[in-house]
C-alpha cells in the first residue's frame, strides 16, 4: 500500500527545489488520488514515505510540501498548520511570511508583482483587476525584531505585526482561477 501511495506521489510531483538545504516539492492537487491521508494514520504513513525519500540526500536538512504552491492546502489536508519537517522528525512551524512566495516586503521597483503570494491589502477591486498594497506580516520573534526596530510596542500585542512603510499601490490583473486566500 505505502509504495503504491509513493508511486501515486511521484506521477504527480509538479516540481522539487532544494534551497540551503530546504527541499519543498510542490504537488498538484493530489487528494483525489490519495484521500486516506486526511486521517491521522493516512497523513503519517504519507509523511514518512515522503520524508524517508528526501532524507536519503545528505544535502537536505528540512522539507516542506505544498499543493500547487500552497504549504496551508497541504497542511490543511492534513489536518495541521503550515510546517516543514527536520531530519529528527521534528516538525517547525512556518510563518505566514516565511509562506510568501515572492521576495518578502519589497519586490524589486516594477509596479507588478511576480507571481506567488503576498501579503497586503486590496484597496479597490474589479472583475479583470485589483490595486494591492503590498505589506509585511511578521510572527513570533520576527515581530519582536520588527517591531523594536520601526520604534513600536515591542513584543507586539498578539505576537504578530504588521510592517507597512509604502504607500506604492499595485494593480494585478486577476486570473480567472485566482483565490483570495
Amino acid at each position: 500500500m505505502l509504495g503504491n501511495v509513493l508511486s501515486m506521489v511521484t506521477e504527480t510531483r509538479q516540481v522539487a527545489i532544494l534551497t540551503d538545504g530546504l527541499l519543498t516539492f510542490d504537488f498538484r492537487d493530489l487528494r483525489p488520488s490519495i484521500p486516506n491521508a486526511s486521517t491521522s494514520c493516512g497523513s503519517e504513513a504519507l509523511l514518512a514515505q515522503l520524508n524517508g525519500t528526501a532524507f536519503q540526500f545528505a544535502e537536505v536538512e528540512r522539507t516542506r510540501y505544498l499543493l500547487d504552491g500552497s504549504c496551508q492546502d497541504f497542511a490543511n489536508w492534513l489536518q495541521r498548520t503550515c510546517f516543514d519537517t527536520d531530519r529528527s522528525g521534528r516538525q517547525l512551524h512556518v510563518t505566514t511570511n516565511e509562506q510568501a512566495s515572492g521576495a518578502g516586503c519589497t519586490p524589486a521597483t516594477t509596479d507588478t508583482l511576480p507571481p506567488g503570494r503576498w501579503f497586503g491589502y486590496i484597496t479597490d477591486a474589479q472583475p479583470e483587476e485589483l490595486t494591492f498594497d503590498l505589506a509585511c506580516w511578521f510572527e513570533g520573534a520576527a515581530a519582536a525584531t520588527a517591531a523594536a526596530k520601526d520604534g513600536e510596542e515591542s513584543p507586539p500585542p498578539n505576537d504578530y505585526y504588521i510592517r507597512n512603510q509604502s504607500d506604492r499601490l499595485r494593480v494585478q490583473v486577476v486570473q480567472s482561477n485566482a483565490e483570495a486566500v
